[in-house]
């Protein structure tokens, strides 16, 4: 809100006798500073506490604030423009006390100035210093947290293989955990024991295709090895063999129910007659074989095999 003076009012206001050259116009581009109001005259608003002039406020008389006389003017009338001064005769002038050389405008509006610059300041400071401490709270936090962590490292039990299948004994059995026990603790030089060849001849009379597949993921003997562990396995002539009994027992266990279910056949196939020395059993082999239960070895070339199926 703007308020308009008459001119000797204007300058009686300011405190400022230099105004009196001035025009209607540069008059009105000048305005009242604050030190023309008391402290009663403003008021706070907003988060910031911005400071703003009450509305219907007049400035006060210089003289009101400062306890100092206003400027008198010696005429009645001061001309209104520049053009109209020009017009004087010089010997009249106009005579208006020259007031202290401090302004006190100017002066106050440096100093607000000034005070402005200091709050600043002082802001930024208090920012920085709560920022510093709140720094300082973190980096203490995050050394509590690394001692913790050390700590923590420190009581770590290192577990033992035979502490990890102890442990997982207690969730899991059978051949689930002859699987875990492969996976854990196999390595290329390690012996594969009787229930883990047990457990790979088993998977791979399931399905020899579903048995290479899984090889390639998990630690289980190779093809190569179950092929060598199939003819390992003693099956001669007669009915009396105890390893293809055993072996048949194997391969049932992992079949179901229906899977159990079969036929007894018998087939017959002419072989080329011939002899072949056998280093594993060292005899020749190629005569005629019925078993030792029957009747034994004899010394005809045998040129047919008879089998049940």
């Amino acid at each position: 809100m703007f308020f308009y003076y008459s001119r000797d009012d204007w300058i009686a206001r300011s405190g400022n006798a230099s105004l009196a050259a001035l025009t209607e116009a540069q008059l009105g581009e000048r305005r009242v500073c604050s030190a023309h109001f008391l402290d009663t005259d403003f008021r706070f608003v907003g988060v910031n506490n911005k400071k703003e002039l009450n509305p219907s406020v007049k400035s006060k008389f210089f003289y009101e604030l400062e306890n100092r006389n206003p400027p008198v003017l010696q005429l009645d009338e001061v001309p209104q423009q520049l053009d109209e001064v020009a017009q004087v005769p010089q010997n009249d002038f106009i005579d208006i006390p020259i007031p202290d050389p401090c302004l006190p405008n100017i002066c106050l509006l440096v100093n607000s100035f000034s005070g402005r610059r200091r709050n600043k300041k002082n802001s930024l400071s208090r920012k920085n210093e709560i920022l510093k401490n709140k720094i300082i709270r973190l980096q203490k936090k995050i050394k509590t947290l690394n001692q913790k962590i050390n700590r923590d490292k420190k009581r770590v039990i290192k577990l033992t293989e035979k502490d990890l299948i102890i442990g997982a004994s207690n969730y899991i059995n059978g051949r689930n955990l002859d699987f875990f026990k492969m996976q854990l603790n196999h390595s290329k030089r390690r012996i594969w024991e009787e229930d883990e060849k047990q457990f790979a001849l088993g998977l791979y009379y399931k399905s020899p295709k579903a048995y290479k597949y899984l090889s390639d993921i998990f630690n289980l003997p190779c093809s190569t090895t179950i092929h060598e562990w199939v003819n390992n396995i003693n099956v001669g002539p007669g009915e009396k063999n105890i390893q293809l009994h055993k072996q048949l027992q194997v391969i049932l266990k992992s079949k179901s129910f229906y899977g159990k279910q079969s036929v007894l056949m018998w087939d017959e196939m002419m072989i080329k007659p011939g002899l072949e020395f056998s280093s594993k059993y060292d005899i020749l082999e190629g005569y005629e074989d019925l078993g030792s239960d029957v009747g034994g070895r004899c010394p005809k070339i045998a040129t047919h095999v008879f089998s049940n199926l």
